[in-house]
């Protein structure tokens, strides 16, 4: 027995069912659904005997990944059926990409107008048109205007940063709703990580007479405040 979903979108929570029928001419008990990584499996109304000639089903759910990729998992369900006491059941699904955005992380930083955060670009990769559904943030630190009604296949969001709430999460994602004209077509991920400049003027003291030279690198500020506690 098996269920494929077909084409999925990224990060999205998917429910199916798996139906049978007792065949045989005595009781059927299910006295186990096997578990499976990523797959929430159980019957249908928590009913585990079947009359002979009764139906039920394995209910099942689990969520996409956010890349492209088949999805392939089987569960084994026991049962008190002495010629086949375990029955397999194959799940199938294809995670597709119906659009694509950049960038997929963002580097904040405090001396910077807006954190120095650019804006967020997205783009339809099968040239059907969405629209932005929803804008959250990790902590409320970010928002964003956005015409809900606006179809196209190219959106570009400006995020603005509260800097008061940033300095509260100097980590998080930003989570877009994305909808087209039947249902949510995804919700898109944006990773954020606020970052420190060091800057110093490093001279060896070993030679007087060197030319001093200057050194900066860009330190995730999260590393830094975890290095002053400990």
């Amino acid at each position: 027995m098996a269920h494929d979903f077909g084409e999925v979108s990224p990060n999205s929570m998917n429910t199916g069912q798996i139906k049978f029928t007792n065949t045989g001419q005595a009781l059927l008990k299910i006295t186990e659904v096997g578990r499976c990584c990523g797959v929430v499996a159980k019957l249908d109304k928590d009913k585990t005997e079947y009359a002979p000639g009764e139906s039920g089903a394995v209910k099942i759910e689990w969520r996409s990944g956010s890349q492209r990729s088949v999805f392939k998992r089987q569960l084994v369900v026991h049962s008190n059926d002495a010629a086949s006491p375990t029955t397999n059941l194959a799940i199938q699904a294809k995670v597709v990409l119906k659009v694509t955005w950049e960038p997929k992380r963002l580097r904040l930083y405090l001396d910077k107008e807006n954190a120095g955060g650019p804006k967020v670009t997205i783009s339809s990769l099968d040239n059907q048109p969405f629209s932005i559904g929803g804008f959250k943030s990790t902590g409320d630190c970010m928002t964003a205007d956005f015409d809900p009604s606006a179809k196209v296949t190219k959106h570009v969001i400006e995020p603005k940063v509260k800097m008061e709430k940033l300095q509260k999460n100097l980590k998080g994602r930003i989570n877009i709703n994305l909808m087209t004209s039947a249902k949510a077509l995804k919700n898109l991920g944006v990773l954020f990580v606020l970052f420190f400049n060091i800057s110093m003027i490093i001279t060896c003291p070993y030679f007087p007479d060197s030319v001093p030279q200057a050194w900066s690198c860009s330190v995730p500020f999260s590393c830094i405040r975890s290095t002053v506690c400990q």
